[in-house]
């Protein structure tokens, strides 16, 4: 079974919101986000490694940022839909996405773009589209009754 079909979905204006300003060439993770960094016990915490980089690239590192600020959660903001969005950011002590920014800037020395929010934009549909796989895989899993596809040895796979 195929991946649906998105009709209201126009990815060229996505790309006509791309930020004519952006960085390329560096190294990214591509999957930056808290739940693949490792920080040390002790205070204050440090960075001891960034974690599940199968899918690193060469790429515009503000892309790194909008994802990691789709996932970042400040208090106050409506309850994600999407229930794998963590929501300890939530927690008091940690920053709001403006701040996390404006830190991300100062340590880089690299100045936001004015449209930082497209990289945020941009990091959702990555992740509808990454779940879209993911459901198109289940239902080929599936069959007519809903229950998983036998594997070779007669068994359902786990």
């Amino acid at each position: 079974m195929a991946a649906r079909q998105w009709t209201s979905f126009d990815r060229r204006k996505l790309s006509k919101a791309a930020p004519g300003e952006g960085v390329g060439g560096d190294t990214t993770p591509a999957d930056y986000k808290l739940d693949n960094i490792i920080f040390s016990y002790g205070r204050p915490p440090k960075l001891l490694a960034v974690v599940d980089r199968e899918i690193a690239t060469l790429g515009d590192p503000l892309a790194d940022l909008g994802w990691l600020l789709a996932f970042w959660r400040p208090a106050g903001d409506p309850a994600p839909e999407l229930r794998i969005i963590p929501r300890v950011t939530e927690a008091p002590g940690f920053s709001t996405r403006e701040e996390l920014a404006a830190l991300y800037a100062q340590r880089t020395g690299r100045a936001l773009p004015a449209r930082l929010r497209f990289y945020g934009v941009l990091a959702l549909w990555k992740m509808a589209v990454l779940l879209e796989g993911h459901w198109a895989r289940l239902r080929r899993e599936l069959d007519g009754d809903g229950s998983l596809v036998t594997g070779d040895n007669g068994r359902e796979r786990d």
